[in-house]
């Protein structure tokens, strides 16, 4: 009788326990939810610090200059080359985006015509998917006001400058959180999140230099209008793996569809094959590299998150995807099934 007595505060402060853990993450997720642009916005950062902090050791070992002084140097670069490609390249840009901006919807009402003659049983179905489809207009609503992205845009870079200034601080204060006991395997899960990043976020860079110079040159020699903004395009909708290169093709197989047949023809070759390219050669590459992101589940995280978010969580998935990857694999495989499954000594 007295043994049960004695173990009631026992099974009351583990219930207790057990409530307030519930409760701090019924509440943690209740923030993410409401604070979501916020998260994602120092997820961002985070990629951007992993960014820098990668290339920064590659110059101070190459160099052999201290970390932050490379870093001051490589973040220097950055502005100037920004800058000096604004510059040289903005008017082009403008040119040819107010361009692109008139040529979109002659391009829908010549498709529309087009399948009104050919297809007239699909006009309504079509309709429906173009009132409701804008690229363009989706990416100028990244943010609803001016102010709004500025302040998106200082707190991206203030996260991801930081955190590359000091990340040793920022690790070790985040492996505090943790019981000692733990600590080992919560690095181990940490660097391995940081690798996966690391490797696919180069990976993605190199995809985007390689298939946008190339989407350029062959739309150029290819005599297609408008050849430098929609390769531009499409470097930077290769950071969305799957739904990007779909994406990026759209305006270019509109373009060419006014131009003729011809050039329609041979837009859609060029497009297949840098999409062979991206698929057999690019992407095999940073997958041999990092952990593979089985494209149906990038898919639907991308349609998720780019609906309960907007364009921000839909250009974040893949990374998001990975790590989530990255998580259930060191986390609940290695550190929870397999470890029920070794033999007890």
């Amino acid at each position: 009788m007295e043994e049960g007595l004695n173990s009631a505060p026992d099974h009351f402060g583990a219930f207790l326990a057990k409530l307030v853990i519930s409760t701090l993450l019924f509440l943690g997720i209740f923030l993410i939810w409401r604070a979501s642009d916020i998260f994602l916005i120092v997820f961002a950062g985070i990629l951007l610090a992993i960014f820098l902090q990668t290339f920064s050791t590659l110059i101070s070992k190459s160099a052999r200059i201290p970390y932050p002084l490379a870093l001051v140097f490589l973040i220097a670069f950055l502005v100037v080359f920004f800058i000096s490609l604004f510059r040289l390249f903005a008017p082009t840009l403008a040119t040819q985006a107010a361009i692109l901006a008139e040529e979109m919807p002659r391009a829908f009402n010549f498709l529309q015509v087009l399948i009104d003659r050919y297809i007239p049983f699909s006009k309504e179905a079509v309709q429906a998917v173009f009132a409701n489809f804008n690229v363009l207009q989706q990416v100028t609503n990244i943010f609803s006001t001016t102010m709004g992205a500025i302040t998106s845009i200082i707190l991206f870079l203030f996260v991801g400058i930081y955190l590359a200034f000091d990340y040793r601080i920022y690790i070790a204060g985040f492996l505090r959180l943790f019981p000692i006991g733990k600590r080992a395997t919560a690095e181990r899960v940490l660097m391995a999140c940081g690798d996966t990043l690391r490797l696919w976020l180069v990976g993605q860079i190199l995809a985007m230099i390689v298939l946008g110079v190339a989407t350029v040159i062959g739309l150029y020699l290819l005599e297609i209008p408008l050849a430098f903004i929609l390769g531009l395009l499409a470097g930077l909708l290769t950071f969305l793996p799957t739904l990007g290169p779909i994406l990026s093709a759209i305006p270019a197989v509109l373009i060419a569809l006014i131009q003729g047949p011809l050039q329609l023809t041979y837009v859609i070759l060029l497009y297949i094959a840098l999409q062979l390219l991206e698929s057999y050669f690019i992407t095999p590459f940073i997958q041999k590299q990092t952990t593979a992101l089985p494209p149906a589940l990038v898919i639907v995280v991308q349609i998720l998150l780019g609906v309960l978010v907007g364009i921000l969580g839909l250009a974040l998935a893949a990374p998001i995807t990975a790590v989530f990857i990255v998580l259930v694999d060191q986390i609940y495989v290695k550190e929870i099934l397999e470890k029920k499954t070794q033999p007890s000594p």
